[in-house]
């Protein structure tokens, strides 16, 4: 089982993940769009992982964290546990740079939790842009699986920023890659 980082409240019931936060940075201009388009994104992402993992997991609740600078509006509801620095995923803007991928800012060591996914709002409101990345319902579970379950990417180097090589637990260098330690048991039916 992955720990919990202290300040997920992330959990899985019943193939169901509760306490989703997705917090929108207070330098987001206003715009309703982008309630919208992460709705739809992660409405799309939780079918897509509900579909491969077998019928085994899927987004049950998500909170959708806006800025105090936005105007009020009748269907938010009062914030009980959610705050921006303990969010799950940061919606960010960053205009003058050029790459929008979502991407999991990650501490912890492989197979523990990330500390939080971030997504831009080029990459939530512009669908070609985010085409570059993969379909989004693709692109949030494969993030989603780095957040959530420690993995690290399986691509390193190159344009990815991902390390070619990283200290393991006991202070040895490890390649990036798929777990070596991996035990198989083979019985018969």
């Amino acid at each position: 089982m992955v720990e919990s980082v202290s300040h997920s409240k992330v959990y899985l019931s019943n193939n169901e993940y509760h306490d989703i936060v997705i917090a929108i940075d207070e330098n987001v201009p206003e715009d309703s769009s982008i309630i919208d388009n992460i709705m739809t994104i992660f409405t799309d992402a939780s079918e897509f992982l509900y579909e491969v993992t077998r019928h085994r997991a899927f987004f049950k609740d998500i909170s959708i964290l806006v800025p105090k600078s936005w105007d009020d509006n009748l269907e938010y509801g009062s914030a009980d546990f959610q705050t921006y620095d303990k969010s799950d995923v940061r919606v960010v803007i960053r205009e003058n740079d050029t790459n929008h991928g979502p991407y999991v800012h990650k501490t912890t060591p492989c197979g523990e939790l990330g500390d939080y996914m971030q997504l831009t709002t080029v990459y939530i409101n512009d669908s070609d842009i985010a085409s570059q990345h993969g379909p989004y319902e693709k692109a949030i579970v494969h993030e989603w699986g780095h957040l959530r379950w420690g993995v690290y990417d399986e691509y390193p180097g190159g344009n990815t920023g991902a390390p070619l090589f990283y200290a393991g637990p006991n202070g040895q260098i490890e390649a990036t890659r798929c777990s070596t330690a991996v035990t198989v048991f083979i019985v018969e039916l």
